[in-house]
């Protein structure tokens, strides 16, 4: 099985994912620690891990403007 991993998804790129559902806060930075068949897992230091789908990309996860 190959899992196609997008661009703009690397171990230890920091995203913003939106956590409102989570934290109430509308986006947190966290760093992309692992992939799944059809996403990736991210976390945040002293929190969970989460993982999201790699569709979630402009929606509930964006790149960090740097």
């Amino acid at each position: 099985m190959t899992i196609e991993i997008p661009d703009w998804c690397l171990i230890g790129k920091t995203i913003q994912w939106s956590a409102r559902h989570y934290t109430g806060r509308d986006w947190v930075e966290e760093k992309i620690i692992a992939f799944g068949y059809s996403g990736f897992f991210h976390q945040a230091k002293n929190c969970p891990i989460y993982f999201t789908e790699f569709s979630e990309y402009g929606k509930t996860v964006r790149e960090v403007n740097e």
